[in-house]
């Protein structure tokens, strides 16, 4: 990801599934670094943990609580930002899960931007590559992602949209 956000200057990052908020941090860290930007992060429960914000002065960051499957918070988080420059999708270790969040959350990704889903591989990769494949056939303004071919991410893949 470090090479993704820094080689595209990406300055609008949505994160689907904060967890315990390293990601964000992790995210924020970056943005700071090239100057500025935006993360929003959601996560279904609201008890995890928010990040501490301040320490980034550059970088406008928005927690939501919400269930990514949910149209609801769809239109929150677009009522933040209408488009990301990247898109992080972890929502567990369920890969139809994040798949079904793909197709959901697809359009908040700006032309250029990249969408990258976690977890993808594990039990049913057969079912996660037949569902990968419908998603591209029904949408070909996206593709695999030029820099997941030198740097294969171990559990999960990088598209991007044309």
């Amino acid at each position: 990801l470090q090479e993704l956000l820094t080689g595209t200057h990406v300055q609008r990052v949505l994160e689907l599934g904060r967890g315990r908020g390293g990601g964000a941090w992790f995210l924020s860290s970056i943005l700071q670094m090239q100057g500025g930007g935006m993360v929003v992060s959601l996560d279904i429960d609201p008890l995890t943990s928010a990040i501490d914000g301040s320490r980034w002065t550059e970088v406008e960051q928005h927690d939501f609580v919400g269930d990514a499957m949910n149209r609801e918070t769809i239109d929150r988080v677009r009522g933040t930002c209408s488009t990301f420059e990247l898109i992080v999708i972890d929502l567990g270790g369920d890969p139809q899960r994040n798949l079904r969040a793909l197709r959901l959350w697809a359009d908040l990704l700006a032309d250029g931007g990249t969408v990258v889903i976690e977890d993808l591989w594990g039990s049913d990769d057969a079912g996660a590559i037949r569902e990968l494949d419908r998603f591209l056939l029904d949408n070909r303004q996206f593709s695999l992602c030029p820099w997941g071919l030198r740097h294969p991410l171990l559990k999960g893949i990088g598209l991007r949209k044309t």
